[in-house]
């Protein structure tokens, strides 16, 4: 069995401090005071770094022919088994103090089991590249020419800092921001009384709202995506740099989002979804992010690199909802719309913030058709496209006779596609 780094309990337990600090917040100082509160903080901390050290004792991991095997468990001892056939992407991950450091964390988006993540933190740096080219080739069919470690592959396109950064600018967040510190300001101006615990909290709280934001910028920022055979690579990160590895053929859809903010400079964010993975937030599609920010031509470049036929479907002529449906959806029925191309399936909604999802035929893993009885009564009926990993691509309120005949054409074309 492998161990990991030996300062992976060091590492560990810092984190494991700064949530503790997180815990007791400014309302548990003011409780208890800034002295018990630093040695309430200090005692959680010793706390944290002897139980990390002890689980580090007793983890560990191994390759056993396709198979990688995770061994963890401070009480109760488990090794968890991770075929490698079904991982979906791993990536390299390295937080700002496994970069001062020289370590790495080792994601893998796996599918199929309990948990769709194995995790192994901290390896050295080299050693965890390594281990991912190895891991990768295993879990590849024969095909798949894995890149060497080193190789940046052919640069498609790198997010300049100043779209990124505008692009977060011109969230619902970023625009209440002003408005929540105005607040705060007059809450103070109103009551001079507040103690310094008061004006921090009040602070915070305003703050909050831009956290995500600025997580989304601290994320993406130095975003690159290139090219390989038989996949891309995704480098991004600030404080916390992520190389992700994505086979293509993991893929199970896409999705084009145009948020109204984006409008005025032409701005889409691209997202895919890979089976196991999941959105970096809430507004993120159910996958990982293929272009946070980008022009609609470069958006379509990029699909297509993932999905041959991606860019023109974006493009297609679609089906709208039909008469009946503005009785169930009165605003977002005239944003509804499907598409069969010879490969894909495309589907658009959303009447504030268009998306276009797209999933090739080869990916479908079931249809389900529903009707509710407000549908039932109008006569209409909605498909719901399933794919590996739990991601939906849904047809809503369609005629019920359209909606039998698309169920039944996209089961025709996916057992097609996977016969091929």
């Amino acid at each position: 069995m492998n161990r990991l780094h030996p300062l992976t309990p060091v590492l560990k337990g810092v984190r494991a401090f700064w949530l503790v600090v997180a815990a007791l917040s400014w309302q548990g100082f003011a409780q208890f005071g800034l002295g018990y509160g630093a040695a309430i903080v200090a005692f959680g901390g010793v706390c944290a770094l002897a139980l990390s050290y002890v689980a580090w004792l007793v983890s560990g991991f191994e390759v056993v022919n396709r198979e990688l095997r995770i061994h963890e468990g401070l009480l109760v001892r488990r090794v968890r088994a991770v075929p490698l056939e079904r991982m979906q992407s791993i990536e390299v991950v390295r937080p700002l103090l496994a970069q001062l450091t020289g370590l790495a964390e080792l994601r893998i988006e796996v599918v199929g089991g309990e948990k769709s993540e194995a995790t192994l933190a901290y390896l050295p740096l080299p050693e965890a590249t390594n281990l991912r080219q190895r891991l990768l080739a295993l879990g590849g069919d024969d095909q798949t020419e894995v890149p060497d470690a080193d190789d940046e592959g052919q640069l498609l396109y790198r997010v300049p800092g100043s779209e990124l950064i505008g692009s977060q600018l011109l969230t619902p967040p970023t625009l209440l921001a002003p408005f929540a510190l105005t607040a705060s300001a007059l809450m103070f101006a109103l009551n001079p009384t507040l103690t310094f615990v008061g004006i921090a909290g009040a602070v915070t709280a305003s703050l909050g709202t831009v956290l995500t934001p600025v997580r989304r910028v601290l994320r993406n920022y130095r975003f690159t995506l290139s090219r390989f055979p038989g996949g891309l690579r995704i480098r991004r990160g600030a404080s916390e740099t992520r190389a992700q590895t994505v086979p293509a053929n993991r893929v199970q859809s896409v999705a084009l989002v145009r948020p109204l903010l984006w409008r005025g400079p032409e701005w889409v964010r691209c997202d895919m979804h890979i089976a196991g993975v999941r959105g970096g937030d809430a507004s993120d599609f159910s996958g990982g992010t293929l272009l946070p920010v980008a022009s609609p031509e470069v958006a379509r470049t990029a699909m297509e690199e993932i999905l041959p036929g991606a860019a023109e479907a974006t493009t297609m002529p679609l089906i709208p909802a039909p008469p009946a449906a503005k009785w169930r959806a009165p605003v977002r029925a005239r944003t509804l719309g499907i598409g069969l191309s010879s490969e894909l399936f495309v589907s658009r909604s959303g009447l504030i913030t268009p998306v276009v999802m797209i999933v090739p035929y080869g990916r479908i893993q079931a249809i389900s058709l529903d009707q509710g009885p407000w549908q039932r009564a109008l006569g209409l009926a909605s498909v719901r496209v399933h794919t590996a990993g739990g991601n939906q691509v849904h047809a809503r309120y369609r005629t019920r006779q359209e909606a039998v005949w698309l169920a039944a054409e996209l089961h025709a074309r996916a057992a097609g596609a996977r016969r091929v």
